[in-house]
């Protein structure tokens, strides 16, 4: 799945895993459908250790709640390895919005039901979920308008085909500092460090409100427990050395490095927490692919 945080991510490990092993690692983009297709690919890949997957909690657990495919099980058909890192997700407006703060937004939102556009990835992305999660949450209409990956939701809020979007800190970042975006909240229960006067939404009267992204390395099922257990020494050197995790927090996000069975068991918890969300606030996916529409 291209995006910038996963990118980031995928090329930092790799360069790590080239030094350390002095072998060659290529980093395969494959985007498309939140992360499922390249999900697929992987899962499909001999289970030697020399195929992983570097995916984010749209391919892992909001796919699955979403129910988009039933040819892909990340519970099933991958092995963990480690979850790497973990971030917030930021609340953006274009900037002809005449809003501010979270308040302000949705008091606008309140005054004009259905007349807000926000932007996603696509359906059963964290964005996506993130605005219909807020709607429930906050008592506002918002529409959904789901793009074709997120560097496309990205380009249509800042040419303002949509008003509102949520986002990773990690491609956020640039255009906020640029001005090209506002940052109204971020959608973490604490503020984060790279972004210290932007409020969270639970601060800011929607109480209990949090969607945080996160980035994992899988194998296919079948790689053996000691080759995962490698694997993870090895990336978790590679992260925590200063520089990188530096770097890396200068983006927005922050190291986590967990063991195999570490992440197995906040994988399954992430499936269920967003499966319950999606049953309660009664969603599912429309179609197989994201598609602007």
């Amino acid at each position: 799945m291209r995006d910038t945080g996963t990118d980031l991510l995928g090329r930092t490990i790799g360069e790590g895993l080239m030094a350390r092993w002095r072998q060659p690692v290529v980093v395969d983009n494959r985007p498309g459908a939140g992360g499922s297709i390249g999900s697929r690919l992987a899962a499909r890949a001999p289970a030697d250790g020399y195929t992983l997957l570097l995916a984010n909690v749209a391919a892992l657990a909001l796919a699955p709640a979403m129910a988009r495919s039933a040819e892909f099980d990340p519970a099933s058909d991958l092995a963990p390895v480690s979850q790497l890192t973990g971030t917030a997700n930021v609340m953006l407006v274009h900037p002809s919005l005449p809003v501010v703060s979270p308040g302000q937004l949705i008091a606008l939102a309140r005054s004009k039901p259905g007349e807000l556009r926000y932007t996603s990835g696509g359906e059963g992305t964290a964005g996506h979920l993130a605005g219909a999660l807020l709607g429930s949450m906050a008592r506002i209409e918002l529409v959904h308008a789901p793009y074709g990956g997120s560097p496309a939701a990205m380009t249509a809020i800042l040419g303002g085909e949509a008003q509102l979007s949520f986002t990773s800190l990690v491609s956020s970042l640039p255009h906020v500092r640029s001005q090209k975006l506002r940052a109204v909240a971020v959608t973490s229960l604490a503020r984060v460090g790279v972004l210290p006067e932007v409020p969270t939404l639970d601060e800011s009267g929607v109480k209990g409100f949090e969607v945080s992204g996160w980035q994992a390395v899988l194998a296919p099922v079948g790689t053996p427990a000691r080759i995962r257990e490698k694997l993870q020494e090895a990336i978790a050197q590679s992260l925590r050395v200063p520089a990188i995790t530096e770097r890396l927090q200068a983006s927005g996000l922050e190291v986590v490095a967990s063991t195999p069975a570490q992440f197995g068991a906040y994988l399954a918890a992430e499936i269920a927490k967003w499966g319950a969300l999606v049953e309660r606030l009664s969603l599912s996916a429309r179609h197989g692919g994201d598609t602007a529409r």
